[in-house]
């Protein structure tokens, strides 16, 4: 099967999906937070913790979308960063984990996931300038 002809436009249209994503993700969460208080305590909240899941969904779609629209340099830059982060993150996630044992406060799953996020980004910066031409 022949592949598909790459359109130059692949970059653009990821940044909008990703950023109607994020937004939609952020929306739904604040409505979610003040939602959830409103609420007794119990399964109702829970409800409304699952209300920004389908935008998480979709930033996850868009990215899986811009690996198979990128040429080969993109997904190759994309694959260098996603390793840069997820071995940093693994890295700090799992030091983090070890203070927890000894003492250090406990924190919110959430930190994990946002520290691998970060790490992604700074893991994209680096391969950014590494090809930068």
């Amino acid at each position: 099967m022949a592949e598909p002809r790459m359109n130059p436009n692949f970059r653009k249209r990821y940044a909008v999906r990703f950023v109607i994503g994020m937004m939609s993700y952020a929306i739904l969460l604040i409505i979610a937070v003040f939602a959830a208080k409103a609420v007794a305590a119990g399964p109702g909240q829970v409800l409304w913790g699952l209300l920004p899941i389908p935008a998480v969904l979709f930033v996850a779609w868009a990215a899986i979308r811009f690996s198979r629209e990128a040429d080969e340099f993109a997904r190759r830059q994309l694959t260098e960063s996603l390793a840069i982060g997820f071995a940093v993150g693994s890295a700090l996630v799992a030091s983090y984990g070890l203070l927890d044992s000894f003492g250090a406060p406990a924190l919110s799953w959430l930190w994990a996931f946002a520290t691998y996020m970060a790490c992604w980004a700074v893991g994209s910066l680096i391969v950014s300038l590494r090809y930068r031409s």
